[in-house]
């Protein structure tokens, strides 16, 4: 999954539980997911960081 699909996810999952969609017996499994998903966009993030560090470290040609 890209990072925009994992944001719209989460969007999409927050937005739900925020307007009470979500029965309560599955409220903890989508608390679950959505702490899946910002663990994913967290890792992804700090990957794309990491390797912009890298291109600006390096010297240029």
């Amino acid at each position: 999954m890209t990072y925009e699909e994992a944001i719209k996810k989460l969007e999409t999952l927050a937005r739900e539980m925020e307007q009470g969609e979500v029965p309560i017996d599955k409220m903890a499994e989508r608390l679950r997911e959505a702490q899946q998903l910002i663990l994913q966009c967290r890792k992804q993030l700090k990957a794309a960081d990491e390797a912009i560090g890298q291109l600006l470290d390096s010297p240029t040609e």
